[in-house]
């Protein structure tokens, strides 16, 4: 079995500095942002809708419908979790 022997580089003891010790690793040099301040504080954020034009929505089944804490009377049916196509119960509930 292969050893290798512990070695230390002056690079891997220069991170210490006389005040505050710090553990090895990357460090990064900041780019671009002021210390304290959010970098997502400094965009300006413009809110935008989504629309999907002529997008028809018709309902056909609820699921989860054991955990609905409004009940719904629309005739359509109700399943306890997902449908069995869905890797769920397919447990039907009543309306």
């Amino acid at each position: 079995m292969a050893t290798i022997p512990n070695q230390t580089t002056s690079a891997a003891t220069s991170y210490q500095t006389s005040t505050t010790k710090r553990t090895p690793g990357l460090t990064f040099s900041r780019h671009f942002t002021r210390p304290g301040v959010s970098p997502f504080d400094e965009i300006v954020w413009e809110l935008r809708d989504a629309v999907i034009q002529d997008f028809k929505f018709e309902p056909h089944v609820h699921v989860h419908y054991g955990e609905a804490v409004v009940r719904v009377k629309d005739g359509l049916p109700k399943q306890k979790d997902l449908p069995t196509q869905l890797a769920g119960s397919g447990t039907l509930l009543p309306e």
